[in-house]
């Protein structure tokens, strides 16, 4: 079976889709993926968790990882 734009129009959107519920599914998320989630940019991320403390992290050796739970508690907060 070849796969191709013409036969699969919105292929794009169907990995798009596919990959946010991968990002659903996740516990625990690196910056890349928090901002994914969050539907912002990793700088505006880390100017949320490091310049004003809004949202929670976790040192692993150099890298932020970010909880679910956190994210959803900090999306919650602005919604208001």
């Amino acid at each position: 079976m070849n796969v191709n734009d013409s036969t699969y129009p919105n292929i794009q959107e169907f990995v798009e889709i596919l990959n946010n519920f991968k990002l659903l599914s996740q516990e625990t998320f690196d910056e890349k993926e928090a901002a994914q989630y969050l539907h912002c940019s990793v700088n505006a991320l880390k100017r949320y968790s490091v310049r004003t403390r809004q949202i929670r992290y976790c040192l692993v050796g150099r890298k932020r990882v970010y909880r679910k739970a956190d994210l959803d508690k900090f999306l919650l907060s602005v919604r208001r």
